[in-house]
């Protein structure tokens, strides 16, 4: 008897030993819950500062990605032991419970129930997994259907998390950012990461990546001219050190006095406020020789407060904000959901499925984008151009003619070889004659006669006879 308790409690440790809980958990699905849903999200194994897991009625217990929800064990209650989400752990009034007595909670099989306000209801396609932090995560997200702006296109993994979920940067425009806040429990797209003001958010949801989420809400501000905007030069250099600004409406805080800070953008001045309000006025290229005076909180972001009418600098304006002939400025901002917006991980799309790569050209796919990879002859982004050998100018003394893969040089008299490099050596057959010296010459020669020979090859002699006086 003694050897079969041995043997039984050998069993029961040894399954304890094996199923030690999991460090964080996901109570989460592809559902959305109708009643209380911020109990769903990431949670974290409660451990003491030994870091060693604290067990409450003999089971571990998790706190919520907020810090505000615990999940734990009841034994005795009176609809039976279940495991719990309440506020504190131990507390008998929850909004989550499951029916099921197994030792860890990713061990359960029975549905979840959720409180309703009159009865308990199942969460349907709710379940709780063991959660792995930034494992088996998209590195490429794309956004798209967001009307009129920057924010749409590809966000690259930044291979660090926030909030237990990945966070991605704009893979084109900097400032553009993309990552969870527990706080608002809402994905969001913006300049930093304090979630305290942003371009576009979810709705509310517990999920480990937007895709989704959709559709998506985005702060959408008007441009408004600005009538009455002024900007003195005080001191009448054409450099202007200093530059009075008034007339703008929308943000009144832009208006003030402005010193030249010595600063060249795009070979113009920049200046700065005098005042506690960091603004600045530079100029931003737009192509070539276009652009327009903007006015920011600092010298690299792409959302300017207000801005100037298009200017050509090549047309001769003087090369200081005096010479805009109107202002515009962003006025209040609104929240407009985008319904045609959406996430999607574009890892696994097979680009060249539809690749128009011509003249049997490879494709090579890349993130929602493909290459081809041309056969020797062609060029071009699609391979559609046949290859001019020519130019790269590959004859040196000749004529280029092009033909499919390869080229013919034509050489100019004189000259021999593929690329018509040889200057041909004309001495090589003894042109000159009564040893004459040869000089090579391009196409020709020029022979060096020996005393008493003249002509083109030293032929002709030029001895006196000798007479007899």
């Amino acid at each position: 008897m003694a050897v079969i308790m041995v043997a039984i409690i050998s069993l029961l440790w040894s399954t304890v030993a094996s199923t030690s809980p999991s460090a964080m958990l996901y109570i989460g699905g592809e559902t959305r819950q109708l009643y209380n849903n911020f109990t769903l999200g990431v949670y974290t194994l409660v451990v003491d500062a030994s870091n060693q897991t604290q067990h409450f009625n003999g089971k571990p217990s998790y706190r919520h990605e907020t810090g505000s929800l615990f999940l734990y064990y009841m034994p005795s209650l009176m609809d039976g032991p279940s495991w719990r989400i309440g506020d504190t752990i131990g507390d008998s009034a929850t909004y989550v419970k499951i029916e099921q007595t197994v030792e860890l909670p990713e061990l359960i099989t029975e549905p979840l129930y959720t409180w309703s306000g009159s009865d308990w209801i199942v969460m349907d396609g709710i379940s709780i997994v063991p959660f792995n932090e930034g494992k088996n995560t998209c590195r490429h997200l794309k956004l798209s259907g967001i009307e009129n702006s920057n924010m749409n296109g590809i966000y690259e993994n930044r291979n660090m998390t926030n909030r237990h979920r990945p966070s991605y940067y704009h893979m084109v425009l900097a400032g553009y950012y993309l990552y969870y806040t527990s706080y608002r429990r809402r994905w969001l797209v913006d300049s930093d990461f304090n979630d305290t003001a942003y371009f576009a958010y979810s709705a509310a949801n517990w999920r480990l990546h937007p895709v989704s989420t959709n559709p998506w809400v985005v702060s959408i501000a008007t441009w408004k001219q600005q009538q009455n905007v002024v900007l003195n030069c005080l001191d009448g250099n054409i450099q202007c050190s200093y530059i009075l600004l008034s007339g703008i409406v929308e943000t009144p805080s832009i208006n003030g006095l402005y010193e030249n800070n010595n600063k060249i953008i795009a070979n113009m001045s920049t200046y700065t406020k005098q005042s506690n309000t960091a603004y600045h006025i530079y100029f931003v290229m737009s192509t070539g020789s276009m652009g327009k005076w903007v006015i920011d909180t600092d010298f690299v972001s792409t959302h300017y407060p207000a801005s100037s009418n298009t200017i050509d600098i090549g047309t001769g304006v003087e090369n200081n904000p005096t010479a805009a002939s109107y202002w515009v400025a962003l006025g209040d901002a609104e929240w407009v959901t985008q319904e045609n917006s959406k996430w999607s991980c574009v890892d696994d799309i097979d680009d060249c499925h539809h690749s128009l790569c011509k003249n049997s050209g490879s494709c090579i796919d890349g993130v929602d984008s493909y290459s081809c990879n041309c056969v020797a002859g062609y060029t071009g982004s699609l391979c559609e151009s046949e290859l001019n050998e020519c130019l790269s100018s590959p004859c040196q003394n000749g004529e280029c003619n092009d033909a499919f893969n390869n080229y013919i040089c034509t050489c100019r008299e004189g000259f021999t070889g593929r690329h018509c490099e040889k200057d041909i050596n004309e001495c090589e057959s003894n042109p000159c004659l009564n040893e004459g010296n040869c000089i090579d010459r391009e196409n020709g020669y020029e022979c060096n006669c020996v005393p008493g020979y003249t002509g083109t090859k030293c032929e002709t002699g030029t001895y006196i006879s000798a007479i007899n006086i």
